[in-house]
């Protein structure tokens, strides 16, 4: 064939993220996972010319990291930690908006493939510090088990741009979301302590 296949591929497997099956939904998130991995792996594949996969595999999995089934939507934040990790801040900062909706899904799974990512990511301090602001906003949430998980990732990244982020809250906001702030620092304290 004269097309570009592994687009073309990406392309037909991304028109299935809508598709009805949430089976079929998993299996778009986990061809992402595999090949966001495979390019992950060699040294500047997105300057090489697949950053339009890449910027197609944002797309399609920044819409299934809202999929109302859990195990979709974990499989979706999987292969946005593995976009968080890529060296061009574009990229990262886009998948960590879209990994940051897993905060607030009902499914523990869910927030659990989050919070394991933050915990990851806690290392990389130019992805730590975007990723501590947008935990730290799901705390002025008007979910309180939205405000929960955030306050745990939060505990997770355990870092000087969690805390700030968190101040910012504690002085900035309303009732609820000082309330979650307080307990944020709370848990980073408790996080300190226990790391002494």
């Amino acid at each position: 064939g004269g097309g570009d296949e592994p687009a073309d591929l990406a392309e037909a497997v991304a028109a299935c993220g809508a598709d009805l099956a949430w089976q079929v939904r998993r299996s778009v998130a986990g061809f992402f996972v595999a090949l966001l991995g495979l390019l992950a792996s060699c040294p500047g594949a997105v300057a090489l010319g697949f950053d339009a996969l890449v910027s197609l595999a944002l797309a399609t999995l920044g819409l299934l990291a809202k999929d109302w089934h859990a195990e979709v939507a974990a499989e979706a934040v999987r292969a946005l930690s593995v976009c968080c990790e890529f060296t061009n801040s574009s990229t990262s900062e886009s998948a960590l908006r879209a990994l940051a909706y897993g905060l607030e899904h009902p499914g523990e799974a869910v927030q659990e493939a989050v919070l394991e990512t933050f915990r990851r990511l806690r290392r990389v301090t130019s992805v730590a510090a975007a990723a501590a602001e947008l935990a730290a906003a799901r705390l002025e949430d008007g979910r309180e088990g939205v405000r929960d998980c955030a306050v745990r990732a939060l505990s997770v990244l355990s870092s000087a741009e969690a805390v700030q982020a968190t101040i910012r809250r504690l002085t900035h906001a309303g009732t609820p979301a000082r309330c979650a702030a307080a307990h944020a620092l709370r848990a980073l304290a408790e996080g300190c302590v226990g790391a002494a």
